[in-house]
């Protein structure tokens, strides 16, 4: 049953408003991840674990160009990557753990299954499954970006050998940045996917896979989580700007940054919850958990 485009953009857009009314504590757990979010980057910044990249986009293109293609082992070396990969990809594992929490959540909100306790049997009936095949498909994808990275790199490099000219550094940046949105939404898949009680783990796996691979997934998830980016970027803009234009003390400006930020990033990860239902309401494993009615 083909259904109107206008159904979609509700039940993504404005059911989300809806399940936030009904559903209050979700943004208590929300303002909670907030907060340890941002304890966590502090803690990057308190230790100095923050990958830092040159500043390509100041220098010269023929001058970014000759350093990003000729130097790639010095670049990775001023980046401190050698040093830093371990804890930070401890710190990125962590983070994405936590978001098990609210992907939980949302999955008992939608099978209508949240009970009593709300948010704490959530964060209960994750058990152990969903993070250990979360630890696995999680390496699994960034070996999947890490590789299309490096044939992105070596193509561009190739072009550069052959015709020296500024613009392949800006054709890698360009092919990477276009993708940017599939690497959001597979690690935004993931989670769900995890909390997924049907389906074995490979199912699961190729199910991620989908996200890139499957027409039909690629192009609504490479479209949502653009929108994402803009009113991402959007919103830390407006608001620091706000923050930092009226409030001088530093702690309350954090206070209000995660106050602000919760009924948004909220909005957003329901919204991404019914993304997700959408697109892979087709597919057996995703059938059996959730009731899809045609509508969607």
């Amino acid at each position: 049953m083909n259904v109107p485009i206008q159904d979609r953009l509700k039940f993504i857009t404005l059911q989300p408003l809806t399940d936030l009314l009904n559903y209050k504590s979700f943004l208590l757990l929300m303002f909670f991840l907030c907060c340890a979010d941002r304890l966590i980057k502090l803690i990057k910044g308190a230790y100095h674990l923050n990958l830092k990249l040159p500043p390509f986009w100041r220098m010269d293109p023929e001058l970014s160009a000759r350093m990003l293609f000729k130097f790639p082992g010095l670049i990775w070396k001023q980046m401190g990557a050698e040093h830093l990969m371990l804890a930070v990809a401890g710190l990125f594992l962590l983070n994405k753990l936590l978001w098990l929490w609210p992907a939980s959540d949302l999955r008992r909100m939608h099978r209508n299954a949240r009970g009593r306790f709300a948010i704490f049997g959530s964060l209960r009936s994750i058990g152990w499954k969903a993070p250990a095949w979360y630890c696995l498909a999680l390496p699994v994808w960034c070996a999947v970006i890490a590789g299309w990275c490096a044939v992105c790199f070596y193509i561009c490099r190739f072009g550069w050998q052959r015709h020296p000219s500024g613009g392949w550094a800006w054709v890698l940046g360009i092919i990477l940045g276009v993708t940017l949105p599939w690497i959001w939404a597979g690690f935004s898949f993931a989670s769900k996917l995890a909390v997924n009680a049907a389906g074995s783990s490979l199912e699961k796996i190729g199910l991620l896979f989908k996200t890139v691979s499957a027409w039909p997934v690629a192009w609504r998830a490479w479209l949502f989580y653009l929108a994402w980016m803009g009113l991402e970027l959007l919103f830390i803009s407006l608001t620091t700007t706000f923050i930092l234009s009226k409030i001088t003390p530093g702690n309350l400006r954090m206070l209000l940054a995660i106050v602000l930020a919760t009924p948004f990033y909220a909005y957003l990860e329901t919204a991404s919850f019914k993304i997700f239902l959408v697109v892979f309401k087709d597919y057996p494993a995703i059938r059996q958990d959730y009731e899809i009615c045609d509508r969607r």
